[in-house]
């Protein structure tokens, strides 16, 4: 058994433990910004091909003290480095934390590097190079004081990079965020249900949310469509197991597919965007399966096709500190035809999810709010903010009487 720590975005922790617990993996433990879980290869595995909130997989190789570089550079060396790579290898050390006797990560870097050079060319009469872009395995130093944890990063780069995405409109919500608001909204035990699943985001923009979503209902692996992994010239790796699981998740997409009973529909009113979300569609094998159409947010209706049955709504409405600052009536004003339509009979019953980094402009929606989730959208601290649209929960008039009511 070998021990992991996952890395996520902040206030991704719990969902994050739910989701690794769900795959078998029952003494995961929840820390800050992660989970950490003792584990096989073929666990590890599986979290790089199927956790949808996960960024980093990092395997422990030691603890170690360093109180100064002869410290570091010798117990840097104590460690085997043929059995993760040779001098044919490119390699890459990316430095957590801050250490007492480092000013720089980059000095503490150079030093840990310098030592597994050494050792490979005393090995090998030759040594493996540096690169920073998709190198062959990257090393992880967290440090905290003079305390160390060495890693190898499994995952290599985020695993929020798809690979079902070429391009993307501006400021597109990171996939990892898109998959938690999604797990947040609850879509995942309404798929498990039986009866017909709806999903509508009227401001889909590239369609990130729609294609988490997607993912979600139809079974498939989010990382089934990456092309790099940290693993994969890893000394260790195991290929035959590795190929056995994306067959396996392969397979497992095919039968999800054929569901029927699942309606995902994005609307936007700018045709780029839209182009970026039909080709992220058709990359991931739901085109067929998704509607995207151009629509103003007051011309929102549903097809007609539609079953009448609730849904949900899930969105990313445009906010932050610039945004709200230069445009606060637009903004507003957006909230206001967002609320008219809803409370329209055909979203009766229907609960809608949005993510903000204000409440102030959202109380023009006119609907009361239930619940809200804390989050983060980079480095702006932001929350899902969760309705029904009922008729109990609408009211209507100024909104200095409403303070209490978002």
């Amino acid at each position: 058994m070998n021990n992991y720590f996952i890395t996520c975005a902040p206030f991704h922790e719990g969902l994050l433990l739910e989701e690794i617990k769900s795959m078998g993996l029952r003494d995961a433990k929840e820390t800050h910004l992660g989970v950490s879980f003792s584990g096989t290869l073929k666990d590890a595995y599986r979290v790089l091909i199927w956790s949808r909130l996960a960024h980093h997989l990092l395997l422990k190789l030691k603890d170690f003290k360093a109180t100064n570089q002869h410290a570091l550079y010798h117990e840097m060396k104590k460690i085997k480095w043929s059995e993760h790579f040779t001098a044919k290898n490119t390699f890459r050390i990316d430095v957590l934390g801050k250490h007492t006797q480092f000013t720089h990560p980059h000095y503490l870097a150079q030093v840990a590097k310098d030592a597994i050079v050494d050792q490979l060319r005393e090995q090998y009469g030759e040594r493996p190079n540096i690169e920073r872009d998709y190198p062959d395995v990257v090393l992880t130093i967290k440090a905290k004081n003079d305390d160390c944890q060495l890693y190898v990063d499994l995952s290599g780069e985020s695993l929020h990079m798809r690979g079902y995405r070429n391009q993307a409109g501006p400021a597109p919500l990171k996939e990892t965020l898109a998959a938690a608001l999604v797990l947040r909204s609850g879509w995942a035990q309404r798929v498990a249900e039986t009866g017909d699943k709806i999903l509508l985001d009227p401001m889909c923009g590239s369609g990130t949310i729609l294609m988490e979503a997607a993912m979600i209902a139809f079974d498939i692996a989010p990382g089934l469509y990456r092309q790099y992994f940290g693993c994969l010239k890893w000394q260790q790796h195991d290929a035959k197991l590795w190929e056995e699981l994306l067959t396996e998740a392969r397979a497992r997409k095919a039968k999800g597919l054929e569901r029927q009973d699942i309606y995902l529909i994005g609307y936007d009113q700018h045709p780029a965007a839209l182009i970026f979300a039909t080709d992220a569609a058709r990359r991931l094998g739901v085109g067929a399966r998704i509607i995207l159409e151009k629509q103003a947010l007051s011309q929102l209706t549903l097809p007609d096709s539609l079953p009448k049955t609730p849904g949900v709504i899930v969105t990313n409405p445009p906010y932050g500190v610039r945004l709200l600052s230069e445009n606060k009536d637009e903004v507003r004003q957006l909230f206001v035809t967002l609320g008219e339509r809803l409370k329209a009979p055909e979203f009766n019953e229907w609960e809608l999810y949005l993510i903000t980094s204000e409440r102030e402009p959202v109380k023009a929606l006119g609907i009361r709010m239930n619940k809200a989730y804390r989050f983060k959208n980079g480095d702006l601290d932001c929350e899902l903010l969760q309705f029904n649209i009922v008729p109990e929960r609408f009211w209507q008039g100024n909104l200095s009487k409403a303070n209490n009511s978002i």
